[in-house]
């Protein structure tokens, strides 16, 4: 007899029956509950979100845009050359 006619599998080789999967639940389930519990709180983190933002863009409409001040602008860039200047003259 040849041994690949032979009917007795190797010692190595898995059976030809299949074990049942470790991740099957009793009600014959191949999701794990595990996987239930991750998509409950994904739903609920995302409920969340949506309520953060209607909370932050309804908060934005509320405040109005500051208005640009040229002014202080000029003021605060004059300031600083000013400064920049007495500081590098004190280098020397």
């Amino acid at each position: 007899m040849t041994p690949s006619s032979s009917s007795a599998a190797p010692a190595g080789a898995a059976s030809p029956v299949a074990a049942p999967a470790a991740n099957v639940s009793a009600r014959g389930s191949t999701r794990p509950r595990l996987t239930r519990r991750l998509i409950r709180h994904r739903k609920e983190v995302n409920a969340m979100l949506r309520q953060l933002q209607e909370l932050l863009s309804s908060r934005n409409e509320e405040l109005e845009q500051p208005q640009f001040n040229g002014q202080l602008l000029d003021q605060n860039r004059e300031d600083v050359y000013t400064l920049m200047h007495q500081q590098m003259s004190s280098m020397r």
